[in-house]
C-alpha cells in the first residue's frame, strides 16, 4: 500500500513531462508532415485560426497608430498630422485586416512554414514546397507563459517568422504568428 502514492506521483510526473516536453515536439512533427505533404486539412487541426487572426490584428494595429505629432508643432501642423494619422490608421487597418485574413488561412500558414516572405505570398502562387529545407534550418525554444516557439527563417536568412504553439486542451496548436517588422 505504501507504493501506491509513489506510483501515482511517478505517473503524474510522467504525464507532466509528456505534456510539457514531448507534446509540443510531437505537434511540431505533425505540422511538418502536414506542411510537407501540402495537406491543409491535417495542418488545420494544429492551427487555432481565430487566435492567429486576433494576434495578427493586435500586432499590426499599433504599427499603423504610432503617434506622429511633435510637441513643438503649430496648430495647423498638428491638424494636418492628425488627419494624416487618421488616414494612415484607416489604411493600416484595412491592410492589416487583409494581411491577417490572408495569413490566418491554411494556405497562408503553409506558405509561411515554407519560409516564403509575405510579399510573394500577397502576389499569388509560389511554386514548389520548401518546407523540409526550411524546417531543417528552423530553431525552437520554450517560452513563458507556456509556449513553444518555432522560428522559421526566410530563404535568404535575413528575417524569420515565429510560430507560437500553445496548449489547447490536450493538443498543442499554433496560436500566434509573429511577422518581422520589415515584411
Amino acid at each position: 500500500m505504501r507504493r501506491l502514492p509513489y506510483l501515482l506521483a511517478g505517473l503524474a510526473l510522467a504525464a507532466a513531462l509528456y505534456y510539457g516536453v514531448a507534446a509540443p515536439r510531437l505537434a511540431l512533427a505533425a505540422i511538418e508532415r502536414a506542411a510537407s505533404a501540402d495537406d491543409v486539412v491535417a495542418l488545420a487541426y494544429h492551427v487555432d485560426f481565430a487566435s492567429v487572426r486576433q494576434a495578427l490584428l493586435e500586432d499590426l494595429g499599433p504599427r499603423a497608430a504610432a503617434p506622429m505629432t511633435r510637441p513643438e508643432a503649430g496648430p495647423l501642423e498638428r491638424m494636418a498630422t492628425t488627419l494624416a494619422q487618421a488616414f494612415g490608421v484607416a489604411v493600416g487597418t484595412l491592410v492589416g485586416t487583409t494581411v491577417a485574413e490572408l495569413v490566418a488561412s491554411p494556405e497562408g500558414i503553409l506558405q509561411l512554414l515554407g519560409g516564403v516572405p509575405l510579399r510573394p505570398l500577397l502576389g499569388g502562387a509560389i511554386g514548389r514546397n520548401t518546407v523540409p529545407e526550411t524546417f531543417a534550418r528552423a530553431t525552437t525554444r520554450y517560452a513563458w507563459p507556456p509556449a513553444f516557439v518555432l522560428r522559421v527563417p526566410t530563404d535568404d536568412g535575413s528575417d524569420a517568422t515565429e510560430f507560437v504553439l500553445r496548449p489547447r486542451g490536450w493538443v498543442w496548436k499554433i496560436t500566434e504568428v509573429r511577422l518581422p517588422a520589415g515584411r
